[in-house]
């Protein structure tokens, strides 16, 4: 499994670590570590139990020990503890990834040709936008969206073969399907891995099917502007100013 290769990277950077301050938003969840590093994980709604609060009665998260939070990205059941295990992670990836050498930049956007069909998991607005009209098909999966074009996840197992090019959210590490989907793109030229809750361990993707990671790392100097703009219901079209976006072959 990808997540453990990740985990088994991120422990070090995590390691004597607590977490600092947290919130939870109705779109992002943001956990920063009290070396002030900052680590995010989208919220899947459709997906969170109809109780009021996931956490015991006396449940303190801050002050917590980061690796004991990281482990619910692969213990979890409860997506909202998933959510923030991959947070916690997230918030570890930055050093990891400054850490990591012999990195190739890359602009995916041009790595997809006019003859492609082009897989999505996940409903990723701003690259369909960008290629809108540029590709052979586009064949879009995405759970929490019931809208045309936006097809069963059933059809993965059938369709995804299919595909030249493959875009991955980075909620497949929420909700534990990142693997599944994996095995299905059997034939794709290129895989990528993006989104706010893609983790940037480079060295986990080396043996996988994914080629390029395209995700984002915090500005933490910006922590209390991040912060408000997530607890009050902000999405990343809100946040983008505050991120610093990583594009690169693994």
């Amino acid at each position: 499994m990808i997540l453990n290769n990740i985990f088994e990277l991120g422990k070090s950077e995590l390691q004597g670590k607590k977490i600092k301050d947290a919130v939870i938003g109705l779109s992002i969840i943001s956990v920063q570590l009290d070396n002030g590093d900052i680590g995010s994980s989208y919220v899947l709604r459709e997906e969170l139990d109809s109780c009021c609060s996931i956490f015991p009665k006396n449940f303190d998260l801050i002050g917590m020990d980061a690796i004991d939070i990281a482990k619910w990205a692969l213990n979890e059941k409860n997506i909202l503890k998933r959510a923030l295990g991959i947070a916690t992670l997230n918030a570890g990836s930055r050093n990891n990834y400054n850490n990591t050498r012999n990195l190739e930049s890359v602009d995916f956007i041009k790595e997809v040709k006019e003859t492609d069909v082009v897989g999505m998991i996940g409903h990723l607005g701003p690259i369909i936008n960008a290629l809108n009209g540029k590709t052979k098909d586009f064949i879009i999966f995405d759970k929490g969206k019931n809208e045309d074009g936006v097809l069963s996840q059933d059809l993965q197992s059938e369709l995804l073969p299919t595909c030249d090019v493959v875009f991955i959210s980075g909620t497949t590490f929420i909700n534990n399907t990142i693997d599944e989907v994996l095995e299905r793109c059997n034939n794709a030229r290129e895989v990528i891995l993006v989104g706010s809750s893609t983790l940037v361990y480079p060295k986990a993707y080396k043996d996988s099917k994914i080629s390029i990671l395209a995700g984002s790392l915090w500005k933490k100097e910006y922590k209390d502007d991040i912060f408000r703009i997530i607890s009050l219901a902000g999405g990343i079209k809100n946040l983008s100013q505050y991120m610093e976006k990583v594009s690169i072959r693994v």
